[in-house]
């Protein structure tokens, strides 16, 4: 089979449906990984998306085809497929199918071992070429399907994580003004305060750390290369030792279980709990804002003001042919500079930083920048858009 190589991404498969992900790319798919994971059962889930339903009847053939069981969850968030993966049916493998947040003519698909961690690189290359040859053996012993309702014992599980009795934060919740949007898997969460504006990312991570870490001295919580300062400060203001990794799920993860750290964050509104099998789980986040709300006695707004120390510009996109040949340009311009290229190229400097980054599946360089002030962020703006764009 003819596959387009970008539909395998860094943390997982995503492509238009259905010229590049659609039901024969599914069904060789459910065989591919019977066989990379030797799994005798595979849990598998989906998204809202109409396409969603039509690619698990192809995945799940593939798989019983193959010899393995399918655990059947339904239309079910990510972080509920992750629970059932690692907890509810302990599994071999498991996959769901969604293009998080893309739009619906979109769609893919998160392939995660026994323990909810993402398939490494080396395996999904094997997938893609297994896949690619369509060469699997003709087995007698098909597998069959199970259904199964994760969803109540998921509600267990997070809840065994809050110290507040539910029924405290349920009265709470009537009374609270601020806002909460998921993206269509629900694996990211994002705040709006009580005047209705979006708070970044990187200081709910802040916001969290800070009494996560109270009764946590020591741990290390991991955050991405474009967070703000901020964040690192109040992580270590609290006790606790900031990890930085590379931006992005998989990489994320990984170092968090590499680090064994007990929380992680990105500006993106992606969580993870060291509790929650290193995954993200939006539903404990919104749970723990409202114990602290509950136990500061002030607002999401008051709580998040602390944080808004510096001037972060958010991320900043631009269509650039040789990316590479850009950063490198850069790079030796800003040679006073204190760098760093765990993530593309960070640039530090006494009173503003910024990161510069490659798009993975596109020829766009990521621009995040900070700075003391409004005034130094927006001269420093301008002043390396002209080199960018140069």
């Amino acid at each position: 089979m003819k596959i387009n190589p970008k539909i395998f991404q860094t943390n997982d498969i995503r492509g238009l449906y259905p010229q590049e992900v659609n039901e024969k790319f599914a069904y060789l798919l459910g065989k591919a990984i019977v066989k990379i994971s030797k799994a005798k059962t595979i849990v598998i889930g989906g998204d809202k998306r109409a396409s969603s339903k039509i690619l698990f009847k192809a995945l799940s053939r593939g798989v019983i085809d193959y010899g393995a069981e399918v655990i059947d969850i339904g239309k079910i968030s990510t972080p509920i497929f992750y629970f059932a993966v690692a907890e509810h049916r302990p599994a071999d493998a498991g996959v769901m199918i969604t293009a998080s947040h893309l739009t619906n003519q979109y769609n893919g698909f998160k392939m995660v071992d026994n323990k909810s961690m993402s398939l490494d690189i080396k395996q999904r290359i094997k997938i893609k070429k297994l896949i690619e040859k369509e060469n699997f053996k003709s087995l007698k012993k098909k597998g069959n399907i199970i259904k199964e309702n994760a969803f109540d014992n998921y509600c267990q599980k997070k809840i065994s994580l809050i110290k507040t009795p539910m029924a405290e934060l349920n009265e709470m919740a009537k009374k609270i003004k601020f806002a909460i949007k998921y993206d269509t898997d629900k694996d990211r969460i994002m705040f709006f305060d009580e005047k209705k504006e979006k708070i970044p990312g990187d200081l709910i991570t802040a916001l969290l750390a800070k009494y996560i870490l109270k009764n946590n001295k020591g741990e290390k919580i991991v955050i991405t290369s474009n967070s703000s300062k901020i964040v690192r400060e109040e992580i270590e203001k609290a006790g606790g030792k900031p990890i930085v990794s590379k931006i992005g799920h998989y990489f994320l993860k990984k170092k968090m279980v590499e680090e064994k750290a007990i929380f992680g964050g990105e500006i993106s509104g992606h969580y993870y709990f060291k509790d929650f099998y290193f995954c993200e789980c939006p539903d404990l986040v919104l749970l723990k804002v409202l114990e602290i709300i509950k136990k500061e006695k002030k607002t999401l707004r008051e709580l998040i003001k602390p944080f808004k120390k510096y001037c972060h510009s958010g991320e900043i996109n631009f269509k650039i042919r040789n990316k590479e040949k850009k950063i490198n340009e850069i790079k030796k311009y800003f040679k006073e500079s204190k760098k760093s290229f765990l993530d593309g190229l960070t640039c530090e400097f006494e009173d503003w930083w910024f990161n510069l980054r490659t798009s993975n599946t596109e020829n766009i360089l990521r621009l995040t920048l900070e700075a003391k002030d409004k005034k130094l962020m927006e001269e420093k703006i301008i002043y390396l858009k002209k080199f960018i764009k140069n």
